[in-house]
């Protein structure tokens, strides 16, 4: 499980680690530029304004997982479309999201090891 955050102000790039059953999970977050707030009813003119100014982004949660330094898969799972330095956020949604996605990522992980040990 992660544990600590990614803090009051994010940028792209940031990630955070952890360790489960020997593997390494990295949550990363990556700028998401294909979503907009104007594509959306719930952002009033001066959210839209501040997005325009760069004053917050969209970003994509990306968890890898490696293995004595071996990368097992760059993608195990993703959420994207994640506000990062909205106006009045502390950003704590980025750690519960990579969390969330944790085990679908620890599946992932599983999943490559057990098609690596497996004999041809």
């Amino acid at each position: 499980m992660f544990t600590t955050g990614f803090g009051g102000y994010v940028c792209h790039g940031d990630s955070i680690e952890c360790v489960v059953d020997g593997i390494t999970y990295t949550a990363r977050l990556v700028l998401d530029t294909d979503t907009r707030p104007d594509e959306y009813e719930c952002y009033d003119e001066k959210d839209i304004d501040a997005w325009k100014r760069d004053e917050w982004h969209y970003y994509g949660v990306v968890l890898s997982a490696s293995k004595c330094d071996v990368e097992l898969t760059d993608y195990a799972a993703s959420l994207w479309g994640i506000e990062g330095n909205f106006p009045g956020s502390d950003n704590a949604y980025f750690l519960e999201v990579a969390n969330e996605l944790l085990p679908e990522a620890i599946e992932a992980a599983k999943t490559i090891l057990a098609k690596l040990r497996a004999p041809e």
